[in-house]
């Protein structure tokens, strides 16, 4: 197998999140003329969030690239393989964000969010060594602090029309 840190493959995964990035923001520029009439006051657009998510992979893309071209790794040596339970936490993190609009929707985006986030979080601690007991407070703590962030912002400050 290939070393995963060669230049050559940071080079194809840069080039890969850029190509994401710059499809992505194509295809929003393409869909404004669609929403052009619905801008509401406060509202920064339907596409803020998007066009967010796709600058910050285009980011990545470029530091990525920036990584491949210069030669250096991190110092961080060969990438260990996905081991079967990273990859069925990867399978759940999908799962739950596609239960998570439909939770929106029933108990509010706040809540939601909390919800959703208490047991990554926990697992997140507890996989880096937290003790159990303060890894389940710190998820509790933090999640509710995220969900009532989301809350001020999107909700109150951005005024976004999501599900309370």
């Amino acid at each position: 197998m290939d070393d995963p840190n060669t230049g050559a493959l940071q080079l194809a995964r840069a080039a890969f999140f850029a190509g994401i990035a710059i499809v992505g923001l194509a295809m929003l520029e393409h869909g404004r003329a669609s929403y052009a009439g619905t801008i509401m006051r406060g509202d920064p657009g339907p596409f803020f969030l998007g066009r967010l998510c796709l600058i910050a992979i285009g980011l990545y893309g470029v530091g990525l690239g920036i990584v491949a071209l210069t030669g250096r790794r991190g110092g961080r040596g060969k990438s260990a393989p996905a081991s079967r339970s990273g990859l069925m936490l990867a399978g759940a993190m999908v799962l739950t964000l596609m239960v998570l609009p439909g939770l929106m929707q029933g108990v509010g985006t706040t809540w939601a969010v909390a919800i959703f986030a208490m047991p990554w979080l926990g697992v997140l601690l507890a996989r880096s060594g937290v003790p159990h007991r303060r890894a389940a407070m710190g998820a509790v703590l933090f999640a509710l602090l995220i969900a009532v962030t989301v809350r001020t912002v999107f909700i109150h400050a951005l005024n976004i029309p999501l599900p309370s």
